[in-house]
């Protein structure tokens, strides 16, 4: 997005978002291999440098790349590294990250193919991509709506569910870890805290939405994906080709 105001929201939300947040990266690290170094991480649509903010703040090396000019320019001005253009721009090394992270925007792609082919590239040995908050077309949601689901918008380009996603990241090479999708219950909690619904209504809801998450028909999909510890003994021989080409040419 180009609109600046669009980005001081966020940077105005950070102070409720940062624990969230930093459970997120904590939860994400934990899938990652023992390293005794310092971790790098690459956020792919960086967005407001929040997730950055609190990547670095645990430890990581982290830098990000986003398409917007506005993005780019307020992230810069809180000291982050972040790239204005695509990860294959960025031409980050290969077999150099640990944790490629996408929150909120593989929908957002024309090609996501081409950008999840260029994390698994930059991934070292082991590494995991993490995306997060992906559209799910198959959600009870998306189900009851159809073409007037909220989610299918401007800008979305790709629509996914937990079978289509998986299927693309093991095609890649990739070793699915985790997928699960999500059901917002922000006003849910918000009207229980409020005492806008009784505690026997709230236990009802809460548990019929958990069933749903349960069965893939949240109206968001997280999925966790490791690069294969294996290519580290064997690798591929058109990373090697890719390679011997970014540094010659």
């Amino acid at each position: 997005y180009e609109d600046e105001g669009y980005y001081r929201v966020g940077l105005e939300l950070v102070s409720n978002l940062s624990q969230r947040r930093k459970n997120e990266l904590q939860f994400i690290t934990d899938f990652l291999p023992a390293n005794d170094g310092q971790r790098t991480l690459v956020d792919v649509g960086s967005g407001d440098g929040g997730y950055l903010k609190i990547a670095e703040e645990m430890g990581y090396r982290a830098s990000g790349v986003d398409t917007s000019a506005a993005s780019v320019r307020m992230s810069q001005a809180q000291g982050l590294d972040v790239f204005q253009g695509s990860l294959k721009a960025r031409n980050y090394d290969s077999r150099s990250v640990d944790l490629v992270t996408f929150f909120t925007t593989l929908e957002h792609f024309i090609d996501p193919k081409s950008e999840l082919k260029e994390a698994f590239r930059i991934l070292k040995p082991g590494g995991s991509v993490y995306i997060t908050r992906v559209p799910n077309l198959d959600s009870a949601m998306g189900e009851a709506q159809r073409e007037r689901f909220y989610d299918i918008k401007t800008g979305h380009y790709y629509y996914f569910s937990t079978e289509t996603i998986k299927r693309l990241l093991e095609s890649l090479g990739f070793e699915v870890e985790m997928v699960e999708t999500k059901i917002r219950g922000d006003l849910l909690e918000l009207e229980h805290r409020n005492q806008r619904i009784s505690d026997s209504d709230y236990e009802r809801i809460k548990s019929n939405i958990e069933d749903l998450e349960r069965k893939g028909k949240g109206e968001k999909l997280t999925v966790i994906a490791r690069k294969p510890a294996l290519s580290n003994l064997i690798r591929p021989i058109e990373e090697e080709l890719i390679e011997f080409r970014r540094k010659v040419l």
